[in-house]
C-alpha cells in the first residue's frame, strides 16, 4: 500500500495520478525529491524502504509509524519480531544506520500506543500483532487526517466529547457544527437568553458593549467589542451555515481546529463565570 497524503488543501492543485507516472518515468531523483516535485510531503508516494536511511532518521514518528504500518499491512505482517527479522534479511543496508532500529521501535510504540495495532489474541505468540480498524482508516484517509486527530487528543472540555467521537468518526461537517452548537448553548445559558435568540444575533446581544449580560465591564469598550465580534463571526463562520446547508470539510486539519477552537471559546466562558 502507497500512502498518498498531499500537504496542501485546494484540489485544484493536486496532482493526477497519471502526472505523477508520468514525473516517476522522466525523473531520476529520489523518492523524496520526486515527493517534492509534485508537491508533496516526504511520504507522500513513496513507500517506507524507498526512503534513504537518512530520510528515515529525520522524518516525524508520527509519519514514520504510518509507512511502517503501511509496510507491515502490505506485507501480510502478523508478526512484529518476525517483520523486523525480515527486515534485516531484505534491508540490511537500511538497518546498518546507526540508530534506525531504534527509530522503528519508537514508530510501533507510537503505533500501539495510538491502537492503530493491537495483540492477536488468537495467536500464541506475544509479538503477534494485527492492524485495527483505527489503523486501517489511518492508511485510508493519511497523514492530514491522523496529524488531525493528534490535535484533538489534548484535553478537550467534556461539553465537547461528542464533537471530537464525531471527528474520529470522519463526519467532520457534524463535529466541527456540535462543536459551535455547544458554544452557542453555553452563551444562551450564561445569558438567560430566550431560545429563541440564536446565531450571531444572540452574540451580539449577550456581547453588547456597555451592558450586555457577559459583556467585562471592567474592560476597554475596545475590547468589549473585540469579544463581541470574536464570538459572533465564531458562530457566524463555523455554526450559521451548516444550519442551513451541508457545508464540506476536505481537510481534517481545519476541522480539528475548528472544534479546538470552540473549546477556546468554552474556556473563555468559564474563565468569566468563575
Amino acid at each position: 500500500m502507497v500512502i498518498r497524503v498531499p500537504t496542501f488543501a485546494d484540489p485544484s492543485s493536486l496532482v493526477s495520478p497519471q502526472a505523477a507516472e508520468q514525473s516517476n518515468e522522466e525523473t531520476q531523483s529520489s523518492p523524496a525529491a520526486l515527493a517534492t516535485t509534485l508537491g508533496l510531503d516526504s511520504v507522500g508516494h513513496v513507500e517506507l524502504w524507498d526512503h534513504t536511511p537518512a530520510e528515515l532518521g529525520t522524518l516525524p514518528i508520527p509519519d514514520l509509524a504510518l509507512l511502517v504500518l503501511a509496510d507491515f499491512q502490505q506485507r501480510g505482517g502478523w508478526n512484529a519480531r518476525n517483520w523486523h527479522r525480515e527486515n534485516e534479511q531484505w534491508h540490511e543496508e537500511h538497518l546498518r544506520t546507526p540508530g534506525l532500529e531504534n527509530r522503528l521501535a519508537e514508530a510501533w510504540a507510537w503505533l500501539e500506543a495510538h491502537a492503530l495495532v493491537a495483540a492477536r489474541f488468537d495467536q500464541s505468540s506475544p509479538d503477534a500483532r494485527q492492524v485495527t480498524s483505527e489503523g486501517r482508516r489511518a492508511l485510508e484517509l493519511g497523514l492530514a487526517r491522523l496529524h488531525a486527530a493528534v490535535r484533538l487528543e489534548g484535553e478537550l472540555l467534556p461539553e465537547l466529547e461528542k464533537a471530537r467521537r464525531q471527528f474520529l468518526q470522519g463526519d467532520y461537517e457534524e463535529a466541527v457544527f456540535a462543536a459551535f452548537r455547544t458554544v452557542e448553548e453555553t452563551v444562551r445559558r450564561q445569558a438567560s437568553a430566550d431560545l429563541s435568540d440564536l446565531g450571531v444575533k444572540l452574540m451580539r446581544r449577550a456581547f453588547k458593549p456597555h451592558g450586555g449580560p457577559l459583556t467585562d465591564p471592567e474592560a476597554e469598550v475596545g475590547e468589549q467589542d473585540a469579544m463581541s465580534n470574536l464570538f459572533a463571526g465564531a458562530i457566524g463562520v463555523f455554526k450559521n451555515p451548516s444550519s442551513h446547508r451541508t457545508v464540506s470539510y476536505d481537510d481534517p486539519t481545519i476541522a480539528a481546529q475548528a472544534v479546538l477552537f470552540a473549546d477556546l471559546l468554552l474556556r473563555i466562558m468559564a474563565r468569566r463565570g468563575d
